[in-house]
C-alpha cells in the first residue's frame, strides 16, 4: 500500500506534502538534467572517440543511432513495469543503471564495448522517462501541473548546454574518457535520492474516473482523435 502524503487534519500535513512533491520535483527534474548532459557529452565527445577508434563516419553514427533504437525498444516495456510496479523504484534503477554505463563508457578500449555501454545507457532511460512525467502529474493537481512540468523540461536545454560545456572542456583538457566519468557520478548521486521520492497513488489528483485503467485500443481510438496530439507530434 502506498503511504499518502499527508492526513487531513494532521497538524503540518500540508507543508509536509508540499516539501515531499517538491523534494520529488526537483530530484526528477535534476535527473532530467543529467540525462541531456549525457546525451550531449557524447556528441562534443565524438570527434575525440572517432579518432581513437578510428571509425569512419558511418561507424560514428551508428553510436547515436544505436542508442536511440535501444531507447526506443525499451521505452514501451519500461511503461507496462511502471504500471505495475513503484514507479520510484524504477526511477531509481533506471538512473543508476544509466549512471554505471555511462561510467562504462569512459572505460572503453573497443568500439564494440562504448557500443554496448551506450545501449545500457538507453535502457536506463527508458526506465526514467517512460514514468517521470506521470509521477509529476500524480502529485500535483491540474491546476498546477502546467507550471511544474515547465520546470520538467526546462531541465532539457540546461543539460544539453551544459553537456556541450563540459563535455567539450573535459574532452579537449583531458580526454573524452574523463568527460564520461565525469558525466556519470552526478546521476549515482541523485539515483539514491530517488528511492526516497513520494510514490502517489496513479491518478490521485484526477478523481475516481482517472483509476479506472483504459483499455489500448480504446486509448488508441481516442489518440487517433486527438488534433492536438498530431500537431505537436
Amino acid at each position: 500500500m502506498n503511504r499518502p502524503l499527508a492526513v487531513d487534519g494532521a497538524p503540518g500535513a500540508p507543508s509536509a506534502a508540499t516539501s515531499s512533491r517538491n523534494y520529488a520535483l526537483l530530484i526528477l527534474s535534476l535527473i532530467n538534467l543529467v540525462n541531456y548532459l549525457d546525451r550531449y557529452i557524447v556528441t562534443v565527445a565524438l570527434p575525440y572517440i572517432k579518432r581513437d577508434f578510428q571509425l569512419d563516419n558511418t561507424q560514428a553514427g551508428m553510436l547515436g543511432s544505436f542508442f536511440m533504437v535501444v531507447f526506443m525498444l525499451a521505452s514501451p516495456i519500461c511503461g507496462f513495469l511502471g504500471d505495475r510496479m513503484p514507479r520510484r523504484y524504477l526511477v531509481a534503477a533506471g538512473v543508476l543503471l544509466w549512471s554505471l554505463a555511462t561510467g562504462a563508457s569512459g572505460l572503453a578500449t573497443t568500439f564494440a564495448a562504448l557500443m554496448v555501454a551506450r545501449a545500457c545507457v538507453g535502457i536506463g532511460e527508458a526506465g526514467y522517462g517512460a514514468v517521470a512525467p506521470s509521477i509529476i502529474s500524480d502529485l500535483y493537481p491540474r491546476e498546477q501541473r502546467t507550471r511544474v512540468l515547465s520546470f520538467f523540461y526546462i531541465a532539457i536545454p540546461v543539460g544539453a548546454a551544459a553537456g556541450y560545456g563540459l563535455g567539450g572542456w573535459l574532452s579537449a583538457s583531458y580526454s573524452w574518457h574523463v568527460a564520461f566519468f565525469a558525466g556519470g557520478v552526478p546521476g549515482l548521486v541523485l539515483g539514491a535520492l530517488a528511492f526516497f521520492m513520494p510514490e502517489p497513488e496513479r491518478g490521485a489528483m484526477d478523481g475516481p474516473e482517472a483509476q479506472q485503467k483504459l483499455p489500448f485500443l480504446v486509448g488508441l481510438k481516442g489518440l487517433a482523435h486527438n488534433p492536438a496530439f498530431w500537431w505537436t507530434t
